[in-house]
């Protein structure tokens, strides 16, 4: 689900695979290569793992494995970006702002950063009583009961100021599931922060103030301070955010199954805007953290699946950002900028906003 920062993933994967090609001296030793991620093991990351091991033993005559390390085992981030500057690693990808600079001034690593397709966000139980892939119920959270209480806590936020104090300005603020340049952009006004209109949103609900909201976020440090700030901005309209720091495969399990009032997650976005969208709205979708289940979107998405035309689709997903803006299931915050940071030997390799990397032309100190 997570478009992760701290990957050790892709970078051991192009390790990996790069040697397969390398030296006959090297392809005769038996090697083991770690293969990290931040996911649980049961996602499509562990799958994935699972195939690649067994091809890579098929390919090696079981020369060459990969042991898995789910769930960020090896460490947070700035471990990650340790074991690269020191070459543990050769790749690393979706590396934190503050971290950029660190990594363009090294002289043995090359970066590039790319436009991101996703998106991260608060996510709120709106409907997720019994798991993601059952119906959809009632949630006893005020988030959930009270859809104003949604608007007035997406009017307490600003998206330009969590932007410069938390990423120092490198993200871009958003509101919508849509990129907002390319050709599905919807160009929609995000709403900007008006804590007098939140306020009194807040006060139509006749509830006593402060209004406590349960905040889950990853357990990392730019996540963290992510929830300080809305904690902070939160403040201001009437509600008490207490920020959860949870270990991220629990922070997935707890989306899953709805045990959760609101959620930070993100999402690494897909060329095609149904793939950004449908698995997060449509009823019983394993990623429908929220428990979304609106006929209208539902409608919208499913038009857009089987509308063809260029133009026509991208007015009903400019409707559909309308609706998902107006519903709140999930509050939209902000794209990220993607960076890629890799060793100076490690040459060809495709990176793009989906945050899937590319390693067909890839080569490591030479070797194509």
């Amino acid at each position: 689900m997570r478009a992760t920062r701290h990957l050790g993933f892709a970078g051991v994967l192009a390790a990996a695979l790069l040697a397969l090609v390398g030296t006959a001296e090297e392809a005769s030793a038996q090697r083991k290569f770690t293969f990290a991620y931040d996911q649980p093991r049961t996602t499509a990351y562990g799958i994935a793992a699972d195939i690649f091991d067994a091809k890579l033993k098929e390919l090696s005559g079981s020369k060459m494995s990969i042991d898995q390390f789910p769930g960020a085992q090896l460490g947070q981030e700035p471990v990650v970006l340790q074991k690269l500057r020191s070459g543990d690693i050769d790749v690393m990808e979706q590396a934190a702002p503050q971290d950029r600079t660190t990594l363009g001034t090294d002289p043995g690593l090359s970066t590039r950063t790319v436009p991101s397709l996703g998106y991260s966000g608060i996510y709120v139980n709106v409907g997720n009583v019994n798991g993601s892939t059952k119906s959809s119920g009632a949630p006893d959270n005020v988030l959930a009961k009270y859809p104003t209480l949604r608007a007035a806590l997406d009017l307490s936020l600003d998206r330009d100021a969590i932007n410069k104090v938390v990423f120092d300005g490198d993200y871009t603020p958003s509101c919508t599931p849509l990129p907002t340049t390319g050709q599905w952009a919807a160009h929609l006004t995000c709403p900007s922060r008006d804590v007098a209109k939140a306020r009194e949103l807040v006060r139509q609900t006749g509830l006593p103030t402060p209004i406590t909201i349960d905040l889950q976020v990853p357990n990392d440090s730019l996540d963290e301070e992510l929830g300080t700030v809305i904690q902070s901005m939160a403040k201001d309209a009437g509600f008490a955010v207490r920020v959860d720091a949870t270990e991220f495969t629990t922070l997935l399990a707890n989306g899953a199954s709805g045990k959760f009032q609101a959620q930070i997650s993100a999402w690494s976005g897909r060329l095609d805007p149904d793939q950004d969208i449908s698995q997060f709205y449509l009823p019983l979708s394993a990623l429908n953290y929220s428990g979304n289940n609106d006929p209208r979107i539902t409608t919208l998405i499913n038009q857009g699946r089987t509308t063809v035309d260029t133009a026509a689709r991208k007015q009903i997903y400019r409707q559909i950002a309308q609706a998902t803006l107006a519903q709140r299931g999930i509050i939209y915050l902000f794209e990220t900028g993607l960076t890629l940071a890799s060793k100076k030997g490690v040459t060809g390799i495709g990176y793009f906003g989906d945050a899937l990397i590319r390693l067909g032309n890839a080569s490591l100190g030479g070797h194509a």
